[in-house]
């Protein structure tokens, strides 16, 4: 406990955050696709069988596969609470937010922790987690990567 102690700083004042992109991001939503997929197996097959055609009418399908990738956005986090969520960015592995935010801080904290989750009809995923030091975001320098 004395060494949690010692990392521990008290964040308080405003803290200025752009969250701007990240990066190839894995594909959180194979899963909801092949469950969704299982849902409609059924009816794709009794629509495929039902359609009747007279001889000479061609029917031209064209078939555009949409990939399904993660739905993400960030959660940035202070023990106990979530300070900022940006928006999400619908189908990308490469998403780029670009939200600004000026967060009013009065927390102490061991780390910052920038969360990404997958948005998603079952709830939300996690993808990965970036933690700051406090003491390096208390120090005032210029955080980026």
């Amino acid at each position: 406990m004395a060494d949690n102690s010692e990392k521990m700083v008290y964040l308080h004042g405003d803290l200025e955050l752009k969250i701007v992109e990240a990066r190839c991001l894995p594909n959180m939503d194979l899963t909801t696709e092949r469950l969704r997929r299982c849902f409609t197996a059924c009816d794709t097959c009794t629509s495929a069988h039902s359609s009747h055609h007279a001889p000479g009418d061609q029917k031209i399908k064209k078939h555009h596969r949409r990939i399904i990738t993660s739905d993400p956005y960030v959660t940035v986090v202070v023990p106990q609470a979530t300070v900022a969520r940006t928006h999400v960015i619908a189908n990308s592995q490469n998403p780029r937010w670009h939200d600004h935010f000026n967060i009013p801080l009065a927390h102490p904290v061991v780390d910052l922790e920038f969360q990404v989750k997958d948005d998603d009809a079952f709830g939300s995923q996690l993808i990965g987690t970036v933690s700051i030091p406090a003491a390096r975001v208390a120090s005032g320098e210029h955080i980026s990567g």
